[in-house]
């Protein structure tokens, strides 16, 4: 219910025509606190004929009015003061016994219509406070640099990637999305072995583990591969079907390149996050499957961020670049 600039309805008018539709008047809102949860309550006043106006008053949370840290708290709705959980069948029997026939068709519509409102009004509460906490996080963080220390801070992810692909070890370096990784980066080059003289191809790719079915990152020179991040007698065999003289080389290269796969991911990452959150601004907090969607959308769309960069510094596969 809260206006959102970016949007071209008027949600308020939504809101006033809703009430309207469903005969609800004197609408307010108050804000209960149970420890560090908060929720919104609605109550409203119904006309239905009687003497006095209906009391409509719903909430989320306990019985007693309280909010809940439940995931999916439960409905409460209060008529004249008897709450009901909400969804329960015998909720409309209780009713029946209490209030005419002829009036209950509109006593439903108004509850119905004051919980999609209170259900809205927690919904923009919890979009305004994940709102305010990233505001006040980006000004503590924006007060607190005065106090860092250069030399601790991080590198961006972008450099890191660009600084990685400038490296005179490799050419071509080129980014696709991993055949195996869930959201996952594989990275190729290819170098020229210092004792042969041959161009060989390298990779820093994802690989399912046959026997964990864990997805693991590995080392490729050629047909021959290992695994990354299983200490050095693994790295060691696969330097063992490369010449003496060349091992050195291909660790060297291996190591920047896999800071180079590492760097890609966190570009992913960043341009997701920098997405999640235009799009939140917009449409409120996304789901989990939200976000997983998205998160396919953008690591693919990253790609063309990643390699013109990469084939600007490195080379374009097929086409000469670093001396070596």
């Amino acid at each position: 219910m809260i206006q959102n600039p970016f949007d071209e309805d008027d949600d308020a008018e939504d809101f006033i025509e809703l009430c309207e539709e469903s005969g609800l008047q004197n609408v307010r809102f108050t804000p209960v606190f149970n420890g560090p949860n908060v929720a919104l309550t609605l109550d409203a006043d119904l006309d239905l004929g009687f003497e006095d106006m209906t009391e409509i008053r719903t909430w989320l949370g306990f019985e007693d009015g309280r909010p809940s840290a439940a995931k999916r708290p439960r409905t409460w709705v209060a008529i004249d003061g008897d709450p009901y959980p909400y969804g329960n069948a015998a909720h409309r029997e209780a009713l029946a016994d209490d209030y005419p026939e002829e009036i209950m068709g509109e006593l439903w519509d108004a509850v119905t219509a004051a919980i999609r409102i209170m259900h809205d009004a927690n919904h923009d509460l919890e979009h305004m406070r994940a709102m305010a906490v990233t505001f006040i996080t980006e000004q503590l963080n924006s007060s607190a640099s005065a106090t860092w220390d250069e030399a601790d801070e991080e590198v961006d992810s972008v450099e890191a990637f660009a600084s990685n692909c400038a490296i005179d070890l490799y050419r071509a370096v080129t980014v696709t999305e991993a055949t195996d990784a869930h959201l996952g980066y594989d990275i190729a080059a290819r170098t020229l072995d210092p004792s042969t003289g041959d161009e060989k191809p390298l990779r820093v790719f994802w690989r399912t583990d046959p026997e964990s079915r864990k997805f693991i990152h590995c080392f490729g020179i050629g047909d021959a591969w290992c695994p990354a991040h299983e200490g050095d007698e693994k790295i060691a065999e696969l330097m063992a079907t490369q010449p003496a003289e060349s091992q050195h080389h291909y660790v060297h290269a291996f190591d920047h390149l896999h800071q180079l796969a590492h760097a890609a991911s966190g570009v992913a990452e960043e341009n997701l996050a920098v997405a999640v959150a235009m799009m939140e601004v917009e449409d409120g907090p996304l789901s989990e499957d939200d976000v997983h969607q998205l998160s396919h959308k953008v690591f693919a769309s990253t790609l063309v961020e990643l390699n013109p960069l990469a084939w600007s510094i490195s080379g374009e596969p097929d086409l000469p670049a670093h001396e070596h």
